[in-house]
């Protein structure tokens, strides 16, 4: 996983902007915990081989980065939502202490942990150490000899849960 930026496929068509919708108020009003929907960011796709189902997933993001914490929704070929999935990891209790100088910190000391090593690194993704924290880590896969390798992870810590 890396660092993901805002998709670059082409925008969402009206009619799916509208099952976006359709499935958002159907997730708010099931899951009434969430948070804003300005967290999480949505992806349609189409049942395949006669399939007529629609499937909405919402992820939750902090900052520019996702998170494992989402929901699917499943819409049948009437719009009517008929399935609610999700929400397994819970990245949203970090969401208050993710600040963006938080993560821009983070990110600051992984650049200077990660000189040595170029662009030679997995991205920067979010994970969650032993302790609770929310932390933001990277890995390097160093080659040895005999065609060996080592996997070195570098990880900064962003804040504790709220």
């Amino acid at each position: 996983p890396e660092k993901t930026q805002p998709e670059t496929e082409a925008p969402l068509t009206p009619e799916e902007k509208a099952l976006v919708e359709i499935a958002a108020e159907a997730l708010w009003n099931e899951r009434g915990d969430l948070p804003d929907r300005a967290h999480f960011r949505a992806d349609i796709s189409y049942g395949a081989n006669g399939n007529t189902n629609i499937y909405v997933d919402f992820e939750l993001y902090i900052g520019d980065y996702h998170t494992w914490e989402g929901y699917d929704l499943t819409l049948n070929a009437d719009h009517e939502v008929t399935r609610i999935d999700g929400g397994y990891h819970n990245y949203r209790q970090y969401l208050k202490g993710a600040t963006p100088d938080r993560i821009a910190a983070a990110e600051a000391a992984l650049a200077d942990q990660l000189k040595d090593y170029g662009d030679q690194h997995s991205g920067y993704y979010l994970s969650i150490d032993r302790e609770g924290w929310l932390c933001l880590t990277c890995e390097v896969i160093v080659d040895k000899a005999f065609g060996d390798h080592e996997h070195k992870f570098f990880t900064e810590r962003i804040c504790k849960p709220e």
